[in-house]
């Protein structure tokens, strides 16, 4: 979030919200990356700034999660209020409830049961959502802020705005029909889930957009060869897709995925990632291991087109 965003968050706002919402007593920061966030009363409150999402894309985002719910996917869903709304607003801010989610965050490495049921949930969303459109539009993979390269990445980095740029313009050439594309969670990596079991339930979607369903793969494997040591990125990598996959096909079709453009679609996470540094975080004072990570040494190969996993050498 924005530093104006945080300072502007003051508790007469942030008690008032909670009391329109029903809710009363001692409250839990969870810490959110983009919107505050709050377990209270048996439940969890998300509150987000105009800044970030406008009314209109929470409402798409609650009625996309509302619909993988009633289908019974393993989501948490949105709580609907007193007055038969699911959004409660005050001064720009935008608080909405979800169903507390029962588990354990999974920590690498992580069991091969666990990917398995993994590639089986975002199957099963990516069938759900095949042809589903909300009557409030989310935004789609070109408007997303995260894909604003020429906003957030230097203006002097020209040769990395240049490779995104045409990037872009490959990518709007691939196919859109209903079995490729449609709203896709764009963030379901282990810090969106939690485990009871064998039972995974998902959460935060708050990054949800019409985009390919390749795209929400290659988010995960982007987060999996970055956990990776460079030695055994490639191996890590291609266990990973092995598990993932034979949960995927069990809930919908492994074609979905645009496997052939996958290369592709990896490169724009990986601008995606680069971009989003530079709009939240200082790079030269980084705090996440993992930026650190990420960013040590990668404007110059970002510049020369080389990749953090090479998708052509896992042989799919």
């Amino acid at each position: 979030m924005h530093q104006e965003v945080i300072d502007g968050f003051s508790p007469n706002i942030r008690s008032e919200l909670f009391r329109r919402l029903g809710l009363s007593g001692e409250f839990t920061d969870l810490e959110g990356f983009e919107n505050f966030v709050y377990a209270m009363d048996g439940r969890v409150v998300r509150v987000s700034h105009d800044s970030h999402r406008t009314v209109e894309q929470l409402l798409g985002e609650l009625e996309f999660v509302s619909m993988l719910s009633e289908q019974g996917a393993p989501v948490a869903a949105p709580v609907l209020l007193d007055r038969d709304h699911y959004i409660e607003s005050l001064d720009g801010y935008h608080a909405c409830v979800f169903e507390k989610v029962e588990g354990i965050r999974v920590h690498q490495p992580i069991d091969d049961d666990v990917v398995i049921a993994w590639g089986e949930s975002i199957g099963l969303f990516h069938k759900l959502a095949a042809g589903f459109i909300p009557s409030h539009p989310r935004q789609d993979w070109v408007a997303d802020g995260n894909h604003q390269f020429h906003e957030r990445i230097p203006a002097e980095q020209t040769q990395i705005l240049e490779r995104a740029e045409g990037l872009m313009g490959r990518l709007a050439e691939l196919p859109c029909e209903d079995d490729v594309f449609g709203l896709i969670h764009s963030d379901a990596h282990p810090g969106n889930f939690l485990v009871d079991g064998n039972q995974l339930t998902f959460f935060d979607f708050d990054d949800c957009l019409y985009a390919w369903f390749g795209y929400d793969l290659a988010t995960l494997v982007f987060g999996i060869a970055l956990l990776a040591d460079e030695q055994d990125r490639i191996s890590d990598v291609k266990k990973f897709l092995d598990l993932f996959l034979t949960g995927y096909q069990k809930r919908h079709t492994v074609d979905a995925l645009l496997m052939k453009y996958m290369a592709e679609l990896l490169t724009l996470r990986e601008f995606s990632f680069y971009a989003v540094v530079y709009a939240f975080m200082d790079p030269e004072n980084l705090v996440y291991d993992t930026a650190k990570r990420y960013m040590k040494g990668r404007r110059p190969l970002l510049e020369e087109g080389v990749p953090l996993v090479d998708f052509e050498a896992l042989g799919y």
